[in-house]
């Protein structure tokens, strides 16, 4: 009876590793391909940024650096077409010269500036492989906002001490276009060309540190941004 037992358990235990090693050496299925619609487009949808925007001053021309947020929603009505509503807001956090026209040349002109927008975009992906679950697309659309910043300088000038006020801010409207890279719907990168339809003017009061506020003169300047390029990550959920 003690062989009989013996003899069963080694069956039994070389049944169960033959299974384990069949259950490994089996082909698995692949699984199916998750198709790309419009409502794995669909969802609400937050997002970071880099902006690289030329700014043409009255002194000089300067790259500014910022980085923002979005928030919003993206609704697709098939997988080309769709649409998204966000916020965006953006803090301007450095500026270097690049040309000058001016002797005297006013530090940090266009860094401590916040940005807030209300933008609406068309999204049109005009390639989707389900395969590599990606998308290729274009997007063009409208925001706008109101930009708020300001900047105070102190200058002694031997006999004559001042401050120069630079405040920035206003209205601002845009115009966006730019190309996107969509991997498995969720995950969208961006280049964005945001052109300035509309723009603050940069006001400039100049007071008396000696006799405040006695105010010496006042200038008002209109400053360009032929462009701003904006590299973009966003998630929809």
């Amino acid at each position: 009876m003690r062989y009989v037992s013996a003899i069963l358990c080694s069956i039994t235990l070389s049944s169960v590793a033959y299974a384990q090693v069949y259950k490994r050496t089996q082909p698995r299925m692949p699984e199916p391909t998750k198709e790309i619609t419009k409502d794995t487009k669909t969802g609400a949808m937050i997002g970071v940024d880099s902006g690289f925007n030329l700014v043409m001053g009255h002194d000089s021309d300067r790259f500014v650096v910022d980085a923002g947020l979005r928030l919003g929603y993206n609704l697709f009505f098939t997988k080309t077409w769709g649409m998204r509503l966000y916020g965006s807001y953006s803090y301007s956090f450095s500026d270097f010269v690049t040309a000058y026209r001016d002797v005297a040349v006013i530090n940090d002109l266009y860094a401590n500036t916040h940005t807030f927008l209300f933008n609406a975009d068309v999204l049109y992906d005009f390639y989707n492989n389900n395969d590599l679950k990606l998308s290729l697309g274009i997007i063009f659309g409208l925001g706008a906002g109101y930009e708020l910043g300001a900047q105070k300088t102190y200058r002694d000038n031997g006999n004559l001490q001042h401050t120069q006020n630079y405040t920035k801010s206003g209205f601002k409207a845009v115009a966006n276009a730019g190309f996107s890279l969509t991997f498995e719907s969720r995950h969208r990168l961006e280049i964005l060309y945001r052109y300035a339809i509309l723009q603050p003017d940069l006001h400039n009061i100049v007071r008396d540190t000696n006799n405040p506020p006695n105010v010496i003169r006042e200038e008002i300047y209109k400053p360009q941004s032929p462009f701003s390029f904006h590299l973009g990550y966003s998630y929809t959920f």
